[in-house]
């Protein structure tokens, strides 16, 4: 689960309208446009929810569990961040 001090960073990058890039847990990278957090059912064919970020990439807009991002990198220049580990 992420901190609550590490998720004000995903939540300015959405109030903002960042573009980011996530490193996941994968290792997949994927950059785009922060837009919004938001619940939705889990994969797992149960009734729970997961927290994700939606981001706007070049062909559509994604959702990322957020349990799923290591790394967060602000690609907008800021005062708020730049890189920010999980």
């Amino acid at each position: 689960m992420m901190q609550c001090a590490d998720h004000d960073y995903v939540e300015v990058a959405c109030l903002y309208g960042y573009r980011i890039q996530l490193q996941l847990k994968d290792q997949q990278i994927v950059s785009g446009y922060a837009l919004t957090t938001t619940y939705q059912a889990a994969n797992d064919g149960s009734d729970d929810k997961v927290e994700v970020l939606k981001i706007q990439t070049e062909q559509q807009i994604v959702a990322i569990a957020l349990s799923e991002i290591s790394v967060l990198t602000a690609i907008t220049k800021n005062r708020f961040f730049d890189v920010v580990t999980f």
